[in-house]
């Protein structure tokens, strides 16, 4: 008895083990794909990783540009203002460097930083610059979101082959790698939407409690890195819901595929409701239930709506390629073939769209060194300016001025936010 049951504890023994590397291996593989299909789609910022940062997903001949600006350098700043306030150079939540007439008192910054992403940067850009940490934020953002696609498309799968088929061919779409190029927080906070399905679907057709958790760390990551994939995340999860739903009821057979259809019903209602009176015939309808559900108007790019399309694409990419690789067992190895190229079109047809286009980050700051020391030689222990541009105040030619701040510390009356 001794000896057998030494036997079956080795046998648990050695299945953990098992399980634990072939988890391992998994992991490594996605990371590895996600990693690929990153570097592929911002290419050349690999090979500038330490000088240089994207700018725009529409290069034209010149590789790398001097100092440009744009959306990008005004996310920079603002992951660079969590890295000083980190460092004791600011009060925490506050942007003393805009629009500030003597005082740092009253200059709260709304929001947190575009955590966590923008933590990449404030820990690696002191070693590396702020070049390497702001592509190194982009990196971990392009990465696991497609890891997060993976276990999307895993639950609709047997194996990880078609998993991670489904989630390189979904990750590919241009507009993905077009807002992370351009420096859009959303290209960042398209990691989160995947993530948010995955959990609702553990939570409600696995019955697991750490999906509900996930779901919620995945809310919370999305309304910290862009609100704009916050609220679509808030309209699409009663239909991710729903669809859990009626695969858990379809699964068991019980009446409750019925109920779930009713509530896919609602949601479809839901977001006819939420299209205003774009919807059709000319909305006249929506014009009377409006006094019952209001438009919601505050939304400045209706475009960024495409930031679910790769979580929304997963799960019939998924469960196509499952059933094209397992169609028949006599030529499962042609079937499965066939599967990966249909992927490999997608995805170098996707990542073959963006061109990146790269600017330079230089030591200088646009002209704010020499502000700041005739500042300090006419006995400022602050140096103070006021930037009168050539443009609308608006521009996102006034990024430089936030540039000269990371480089010189100035404190400007006037800044790039004209709402402020």
């Amino acid at each position: 008895m001794g000896g057998a049951a030494a036997a079956m504890t080795a046998g648990t023994v050695g299945k953990g083990r098992g399980r634990f590397w072939h988890r391992l291996a998994v992991a490594a593989g996605l990371v590895a794909l996600g990693a690929a299909l990153h570097v592929a789609a911002t290419w050349p910022v690999a090979a500038e990783f330490g000088r240089a940062i994207p700018c725009t997903d529409a290069a034209g001949t010149q590789r790398v540009e001097p100092l440009r600006p744009g959306d990008h350098l005004q996310l920079l700043y603002h992951f660079w203002l969590g890295k000083d306030a980190a460092a004791g150079r600011s009060p925490w939540f506050t942007n003393v460097y805009e629009f500030n007439t003597g005082s740092d008192e009253g200059h709260e910054l709304r929001g947190l930083y575009y955590l966590p992403f923008s933590a990449v940067y404030m820990v690696l850009s002191g070693w590396l610059g702020d070049a390497a940490g702001w592509n190194a934020s982009q990196a971990v953002a392009g990465v696991l979101g497609t890891v997060f696609l993976a276990l999307w498309a895993r639950r609709f799968t047997k194996g990880w082959g078609a998993a991670a088929l489904a989630a390189a061919a979904a990750g590919a779409i241009p507009f993905r790698w077009a807002v992370l190029l351009c420096g859009s927080p959303t290209g960042f906070g398209m990691a989160f939407p995947p993530l948010m399905a995955w959990g609702l679907d553990r939570g409600i057709r696995g019955g697991e409690r750490a999906g509900w958790v996930w779901a919620a760390v995945a809310a919370g990551c999305a309304f910290a890195s862009d609100l704009h994939v916050f609220y679509f995340c808030g309209l699409a999860a009663p239909v991710l819901g729903g669809m859990s739903l009626w695969l858990s009821a379809a699964e068991r057979g019980s009446w409750r595929a019925a109920w779930a259809a009713a509530w896919l019903g609602l949601c479809a209602v839901a977001v006819l409701l939420g299209l205003g009176i774009h919807a059709p015939p000319s909305g006249w309808w929506i014009r009377a239930a409006r006094a019952v559900v209001p438009g919601y108007t505050m939304i400045r790019q209706s475009a960024k709506a495409c930031c679910l399309v790769p979580t929304l694409l997963v799960p019939a990419l998924a469960a196509g390629f499952a059933a094209l690789a397992g169609w028949r067992r006599r030529g499962r190895k042609g079937w499965l073939a066939a599967a990966a190229a249909l992927a490999a079109v997608a995805v170098v047809d996707g990542v073959s769209m963006p061109k990146a286009g790269l600017s330079a980050l230089p030591e200088s700051g646009a002209g704010g060194e020499d502000i700041a020391a005739a500042a300090l030689a006419a006995g400022e222990k602050t140096p103070r300016a006021l930037a009168i541009p050539l443009w609308p105040g608006d521009s996102h030619w006034s990024s430089l001025y936030e540039y000269a701040t990371m480089r010189t510390g100035i404190r400007w009356v006037n800044g790039y936010s004209p709402m402020a």
